[in-house]
């Protein structure tokens, strides 16, 4: 949750009153209101730190499991921390032409004639991430396609910035598999529960 500073000194203020509208005495003043804030802030971090982990989660779950080959596994995620790891030390998204599957297909909405009968609807897919981008709303392949490009960026970009939160300051050289098994682990255990 995000507070700003009115609210949260409009909250302080009720908890500090009592049933009857009065302020509670003044050993419930300002350190228990410090003491509150402190709380909130806490857990506003946790939660926020949380949402990340669970997001970047749905990125490395999506990750393709090469029917059990432990080696090809090992280098994709390899591949993936690398990636991750220059493009916040060089503070820039990293986006190859070869690093990029497409396929082009029919459109599923309206549009005319041009839209439904040729393959103007595009599908991208980023090799490292494996996260994917769909797009159909005009009607050529080229601007699908340039369409498409732009919300991969987009999508590239909050995924590291999803990885800046998570590592909360430290060197982006200290990312290593083990932050990915760590992740795993932590959300596997929440959906246990």
């Amino acid at each position: 949750m995000n507070y700003d500073l009115d609210q949260l000194d409009e909250e302080l203020r009720i908890k500090q009153r009592g049933s009857n509208g009065k302020t509670h005495p003044a050993h419930h003043g300002k350190k228990t209101n410090n003491a509150i804030a402190q709380d909130i802030v806490a857990n506003s971090h946790d939660h926020k730190k949380h949402e990340v982990e669970k997001k970047l989660f749905k990125v490395i779950d999506n990750f393709p499991l090469y029917h059990g080959n432990e080696d090809l596994i090992n280098k994709y995620e390899n591949r993936y921390i690398e990636w991750v790891k220059t493009c916040l030390n060089e503070r820039k998204l990293i986006l190859r032409d070869q690093d990029i599957d497409e396929d082009f297909f029919k459109a599923s909405s309206s549009g005319g004639q041009n839209v439904n009968a040729r393959g103007t609807a595009v599908r991208l897919k980023h090799r490292i991430t494996n996260i994917q981008i769909e797009n159909e709303e005009e009607r050529n392949q080229f601007q699908n396609k340039e369409n498409a490009i732009e919300h991969l960026k987009v999508k590239l970009i909050e995924h590291l910035k999803d990885w800046t939160t998570y590592l909360e300051g430290k060197n982006p050289q200290e990312l290593t598999r083990y932050d990915l098994t760590d992740i795993i682990k932590k959300q596997t255990q929440e959906e246990d529960l």
